[in-house]
């Protein structure tokens, strides 16, 4: 799912902070992708880069982090992994 929208969510006072402190508020994009995979064994192995179960560079979930405004992510071994992330605009 991929959601564009010109405000906050629900019950929220119209301006936020990302995680360097920053107010944040009106347009941002948001993405929300989730798989029913193996799930992700260690999730903070994940974020620090390198660390990769498909031969990969292990730069992705770091990266995507790095980038991002806000971050979220939950795994559940056996049942997947879903990553939320949402990008405010300047």
């Amino acid at each position: 799912m991929v959601k564009a929208d010109a405000g906050t969510s629900a019950g929220e006072s119209g301006k936020r902070r990302n995680p360097t402190g920053n107010t944040l508020g009106g347009p941002r994009i948001e993405v929300v992708a989730f798989d029913e995979g193996p799930g992700i064994r260690d999730v903070d192995v994940a974020l620090e880069g390198g660390s990769s179960t498909s031969g990969g560079l292990g730069v992705g979930l770091p990266g995507v982090r790095r980038l991002m405004d806000e971050f979220h992510i939950a795994s559940k071994s056996s049942k997947g992994t879903a990553v939320t992330i949402r990008k405010w605009r300047s």
